[in-house]
């Protein structure tokens, strides 16, 4: 594998279908993990393979972000990395629901929190002339959804691939505005993940 031993990586969406498994192998690679996410910290057992800071922060909020920045910097330096992980995604509705639905709240959390935390974190690595940022798209981001390839039919919300695409183009442009700050800034874009 690979040796994190030490190394700072904040996690936005931490609790999520992602967000835990992704956390727990940074820690076992021996990151210390910055965990966020909007819902409450649980409680993490002792016999856990990993023990992250964990705090509830909005990433809508550039004020809560930054307010996660000045406490990490105080506990543990400035980061070395960053992982977006926090998202929503309307559940898909039947095929003649309104894909328009949940726009605001999709471009919200989707792509202005992305921004907030790349804005928030990324600033503070190119300011130490360091750091690596992945931003987590979607394969919806550059190919439209065929609704016919579902069981029974649903419509994806149009935000959510607007979101995504959002994503990608604001990783581009900020892998060209850090890169002589020495920090990489990629998109993992993944297809359907399952849930279980």
């Amino acid at each position: 594998m690979f040796d994190l031993t030490d190394r700072v990586v904040v996690v936005t969406g931490s609790r999520g279908l992602l967000g835990r498994p992704i956390c727990v192998a940074l820690a076992e690679a021996g990151a210390k993990v910055w965990a966020i996410d909007l819902n409450e910290p649980e409680s993490v057992p002792d016999d856990a393979p990993m023990n992250p800071y964990q705090d509830a922060a909005d990433v809508r909020s550039i004020d809560q972000l930054g307010g996660q920045l000045d406490m990490l910097k105080t506990l543990w330096g400035t980061p070395h990395g960053l992982i977006t992980l926090a998202g929503l995604d309307a559940k898909p509705g039947p095929n003649d629901s309104d894909p328009w639905r949940d726009w605001q709240a999709i471009i919200d959390v989707n792509l202005t929190g992305t921004a907030n935390a790349c804005r928030v974190f990324g600033q503070s690595m190119a300011a130490v002339g360091r750091g690596s940022i992945v931003t987590v798209g979607s394969a919806y981001a550059s190919h439209a959804p065929d609704q016919r390839l579902y069981d029974g039919g649903f419509t994806k919300p149009a935000a959510y691939s607007a979101s995504k695409g959002g994503v990608l183009a604001l990783t581009r442009y900020l892998a060209a505005y850090w890169a002589s700050s020495g920090v990489r800034v990629n998109c993992l874009s993944p297809g359907g993940i399952g849930s279980e």
